[in-house]
């Protein structure tokens, strides 16, 4: 019986291109945006990043959707698995302005 490896190699090759990038390197971003873009991906990070950012585990809905969160880039300039990182919570609603991929605090 012969075992071939290439198809395991090519499956390997071409598993970078697979990759989901979804929020855009360097941009501001709602948490209620981010779970429209990807609730499985970013529910588990937006609640780790508002944990980490107020040691509290318990948050109510407008804490995730009113709250900045700052798309982080790779070394390559690409976001891979959805990295996101607390950057404001916004007390009177957040808000995406018109024709820009940034949100903003209200």
């Amino acid at each position: 019986m012969k075992i071939s490896f290439a198809p395991l190699v090519l499956v390997a090759a071409l598993a970078g291109f697979g990759e989901a990038y979804t929020c855009t390197a360097r941009s501001l971003y709602c948490g209620e945006q981010l779970l429209q873009l990807d609730t499985i991906k970013y529910f588990p990070r937006i609640m780790a990043e508002l944990n980490r950012a107020s040691n509290r585990t318990y948050f109510k809905g407008n804490h995730i959707s009113d709250t900045l969160f700052y798309c982080r880039p790779d070394s390559k300039g690409k976001v891979p698995e959805g990295k996101i990182q607390f950057f404001k919570h916004c007390k009177r609603g957040c808000w995406q302005v018109a024709n820009v991929h940034n949100h903003t605090c209200g």
